[in-house]
């Protein structure tokens, strides 16, 4: 995440998404960070909140479509330190565990890749080892 604090005045939306492997022990979680500075395109701070919970929901329902070995994904956005306006800034978190995938879900998370263009071929998947954290880091 240093690294997205450091691009933050250079991009609009700063995303990183944690998906460990089917065979790992902490197979049933995925996680999404999203950084989204607040500017002048919203009309108002309330507006920019619900933008940012509307792109925390997309990016954790289409993170359980592309890797249907997760039960659930934890998104938490926020915006940068150097664009919170000087009042500390907030944090937004959704939690989406649906059960069972539906054809409905399927269809929702089709159309939200067409709109938003997330997972396209711009980013940038890079693999980590369970090993890099302790076997208490992430529970189940």
């Amino acid at each position: 995440l240093e690294k997205a604090f450091r691009i933050a005045p250079a991009v609009r939306r700063h995303a990183r998404v944690m998906v460990p492997q089917p065979d790992s022990f902490h197979t049933g979680t995925g996680y999404a960070v999203i950084q989204l500075p607040f500017d002048d395109s919203y009309k108002s701070y309330e507006e920019y909140r619900k933008h940012r919970v509307a792109c925390l929901q997309a990016y954790a329902l289409v993170t359980l479509q592309k890797a249907r070995h997760l039960q659930r994904v934890i998104a938490i956005g926020f915006e940068p330190p150097m664009h919170n306006r000087g009042k500390g800034g907030s944090q937004d978190l959704v939690f989406l565990e649906p059960g069972e995938w539906t054809s409905d879900l399927e269809k929702l998370a089709d159309d939200t890749i067409e709109k938003t263009g997330i997972f396209s071929k711009s980013m940038t998947k890079t693999s980590f080892s369970d090993e890099e954290y302790s076997p208490g880091y992430f529970t189940s």
